[in-house]
């Protein structure tokens, strides 16, 4: 399984791509930088970002829906097997 991790922008996905990126920069300048980069990127290059965004949040909806039913299901499993064994110490 494997997590995913949720922007709620496309320039924080840009920020998370572009730090892993500006490994010459000293840390303490690395977000500056980014903004600057992102100051000078085209509306054509800012709207696909957004366009990444909204398809990751997409997929996170889809997985959170399953993880839910999922959930849902062992529940009602463990409620049965609650139920099972309080019959189970009442005959024993």
């Amino acid at each position: 399984m494997y997590s995913l991790v949720l922007f709620s922008s496309g320039y924080q996905l840009y920020s998370k791509e572009m730090l892993h990126k500006l490994t010459e920069v000293p840390a303490n300048e690395r977000m500056r930088a980014v903004s600057e980069h992102w100051a000078r990127c085209s509306d054509a290059e800012k709207k696909q970002y957004n366009k990444r965004k909204d398809k990751m949040m997409k997929q996170y909806q889809k997985e959170l829906e399953k993880f839910k039913k999922v959930l849902f299901n062992l529940c009602k499993l463990l409620a049965y097997l609650e139920h099972v064994c309080k019959w189970v110490e009442i005959f024993v």
